[in-house]
């Protein structure tokens, strides 16, 4: 009889464990990341009265089952529910979620635990820790450690999380720069200056060549002779004037003047054409200049032409490429600002020459062009042919920097079609500023947002993931532990194996269902009543066995 006192007395215990687990759910039903648990019974070991008996050989006798008699109920396992708790907005700065699969990694400086509880802070010496136990949030890999050329706030061989909100983050001087848009096709090139005869030299009806002797033109009015002259006079393309004394003969030609005319120039150059029976002069460089030509019959002379409709006229005004310009921004060893003024100018059909000034008196350029900045005839660019000092790097020596500044320039993505000038400038460098705020990616980086601007990686938090992570320990404090059944932890980044994304400003909810949990109650209730009912009626009886010797 008193083993059915032990047996309710085993189901009293093992509801009241049930209970527990009940009540310890809800509880944390509003821990952050807390993993409900859920209990399981078995029943113990039985006694038994009859092992039970095989059918006889003659089949005259049936079989018989095994009679036996448990003796109560035991926990089995309290196994934890995985499943992903809501995600709550919360816009917290250090506050970071899992979303799938995963945990933090935290360590004490002598420990590593492994949490669902992303609520992080920093601590007095900037480094990340969770926010209920001041551990220090783990990272992984070299991601934030220094290197040459870029910032790092992470110590090698410290796994600790450094994110120092308010340092100063240096200014970088510009070394690459590209230029995109759209320089225009419809641009002019340079031209030179070009004078022209106002009409065609004429004999017999027909335009004179160079061969044509003066005494043949239409429009002379008296044969020359030896001893007759034309006076000409007139300015180079770069204003200075000449003069000179044409002798003109009866065998004297067009060509002849034309050869003398050419004599007198200096920069330009004059030659008779014979398709259109006109001289033309023509300066030997483009851009802007002040030809001019004029010739007479001398006083004097027996000979006389009229050469009023044969005077040289302006066909041509010599001109420098059209040019385009925008001013770009760049900075200097110092992180300071300095605006330069790019200048464009068109040099042949698809070519141009860029030129560099600056804005203010900041300093001095040692090499300020690329020249031959060519484009394909579908508008895309080709190349630079510039070299030495037309290359596609320009050199600055600004005033109190030591150092020269070299920025090498790209124009890959400049097209050249007739659509308008709109040119984009990017650069490498920045200014100085401050370490603001951070930013976190799905993959667990930890990106630092400075007021210049610049992104910098600050570290790689360390996910954990195990092979069976019902297997953890829990340690209080949302912490887990590893334990041999769990295996190890295998860390690395986020979206990688099967690790999930790391969300910012959000936090995990408990995944404790409140119906879920009052429900089990009521069966624990339930459950611990009838066990405690056997224990009653198991008294009872034994209160009249003991009766019955009065």
């Amino acid at each position: 009889m008193s083993r059915s006192l032990f047996s309710s007395a085993s189901g009293l215990l093992s509801h009241q464990r049930k209970l527990d687990v009940v009540a310890n759910n809800l509880a944390n039903v509003n821990t952050t990341g807390y993993k409900a648990q859920r209990i399981a019974f078995a029943d113990l070991i039985y006694q038994t009265l009859s092992s039970g008996n095989g059918t006889s050989t003659d089949k005259r006798l049936a079989g018989t089952n095994p009679s036996q008699i448990g003796n109560g109920v035991r926990v089995a396992s309290i196994q934890r529910n995985i499943e992903q708790g809501v995600l709550q907005i919360t816009g917290g700065e250090f506050d970071f979620a899992l979303e799938g699969s995963g945990f933090f990694a935290v360590s004490n400086n002598a420990s590593t635990y492994y949490t669902r509880d992303g609520q992080f802070t920093l601590n007095a010496k900037g480094y990340l820790t969770i926010a209920n136990s001041g551990m220090l949030v783990q990272r992984s890999g070299t991601v934030g450690e220094p290197s040459e050329g870029k910032i790092g706030y992470q110590e090698p061989g410290d796994p600790s999380i450094k994110i120092p909100i308010g340092t100063i983050v240096p200014g970088k001087e510009t070394a690459v720069a590209s230029f995109s848009g759209n320089i225009p096709a419809s641009a002019k090139p340079p031209a030179a200056e070009v004078l022209m005869s106002k009409l065609a030299f004429r004999t017999g009806g027909a335009n004179a060549t160079s061969a044509t002797l003066f005494n043949a033109l239409e429009r002379n009015t008296v044969d020359y002779v030896a001893g007759d002259s034309l006076n000409v006079t007139g300015t180079n393309p770069d204003g200075s004037s000449f003069s000179g004394s044409f002798p003109v003969t009866t065998t004297t030609t067009l060509g002849d003047f034309a050869n003398f005319v050419d004599g007198l120039l200096t920069g330009a150059s004059a030659t008779f054409d014979n398709t259109t029976g006109k001289i033309v002069v023509e300066a030997d460089n483009t851009g802007p200049a002040e030809l001019s030509l004029s010739f007479e019959d001398a006083a004097g002379n027996t000979g006389a032409t009229d050469f009023d409709d044969n005077g040289f006229i302006l066909t041509t005004d010599g001109k420098d490429g059209d040019v385009v310009t925008t001013n770009v921004q760049i900075f200097d060893a110092r992180g300071q600002t300095q605006t330069m003024i790019a200048r464009f100018q068109k040099q042949e059909l698809n070519s141009w020459d860029l030129t560099f000034s600056f804005t203010d008196s900041v300093g001095s350029f040692v090499d300020s062009t690329v020249t031959g900045i060519e484009f394909n005839d579908d508008g895309t660019f080709a190349r630079v042919n510039g070299t030495a000092a037309g290359n596609s790097e320009i050199e600055i020596d600004f005033d109190s920097i030591t150092e020269n500044q070299k920025i090498v320039l790209s124009f890959d993505e400049l097209s050249h079609t007739p659509n308008n000038f709109e040119t984009f400038f990017e650069q490498d460098g920045f200014k100085t500023g401050v370490l603001k705020s951070i930013n976190v990616g799905g993959d667990g980086v930890i990106e630092g947002l400075a007021t210049n601007g610049v992104r910098i990686p600050i570290a790689q938090l360390a996910i954990a993931s195990f092979v069976n992570e019902q297997a953890l320990l829990s340690e209080g404090n949302n912490l887990y532990s590893e334990t041999l059944n769990s295996g190890a932890a295998v860390v690395g980044k986020g979206l990688t194996g099967s690790r999930g994304q790391v969300v910012k400003g959000n936090i995990e909810l408990s995944n404790v269902d409140i119906a879920y949990e009052f429900t089990q109650l009521i069966i624990a209730q339930r459950g611990f009543s009838a066990n405690a009912r056997t224990v009653t009626v198991t008294d009872q009886l034994l209160e009249e066995l003991t009766g019955i010797v009065r």
